[in-house]
């Protein structure tokens, strides 16, 4: 029981770090708001540790219904909706206020796919084409820390 609850807690410490870092990102001081969701997205993209792999991937597999505790499921599902919440805020700011929520739906979650499948396929030719899909949204520029993937 002391390992499920740890790790409950730790999924709790994992989305509201990850929600954290995701305002900080979208709201850098000395950058506009028109690049939020873009400086988002691309550090979402970016290599980081183990440790600071983005919940919604790390942990689905564990807190499916069919695998997971109750417990662990509801955690689970109230992260990633906190995530999503921060994700739509920070995509309502600036030039992407009018942006409607389908595409904000469809956005969000071609981002968590094409990370868990990069993780998985090891960031392949076509994943990176997908990720590159979601900066060549009419609203959205690529930021020149993402290089242009080619042959789509």
């Amino acid at each position: 029981m002391a390992v499920f609850n740890s790790l409950t807690t730790s999924t709790v410490s994992a989305f509201n770090r990850s929600a954290e870092t995701w305002k900080e990102k979208g709201h850098q001081p000395d950058e506009s708001v028109d690049g939020s969701l873009e400086r988002l997205i691309a550090h979402y993209f970016s290599k980081k540790p183990p440790e600071k792999t983005c919940p919604m991937v790390a942990l689905a597999q564990d807190a499916a219904p069919h695998q997971a505790n109750q417990t662990l499921h509801a955690v689970y599902q109230t992260g990633v909706e906190q995530l999503f919440g921060t994700f739509t805020a920070i995509a309502s700011e600036g030039q992407l206020k009018e942006i409607s929520r389908e595409r904000l739906v469809l956005t969000f979650a071609a981002m968590v796919g094409a990370n868990m499948l990069s993780r998985a396929t090891g960031d392949q030719k076509w994943v990176k084409c997908v990720k590159q899909a979601l900066f060549d949204q009419p609203s959205s520029q690529p930021p020149a820390s993402l290089p242009r993937a080619s042959g789509h």
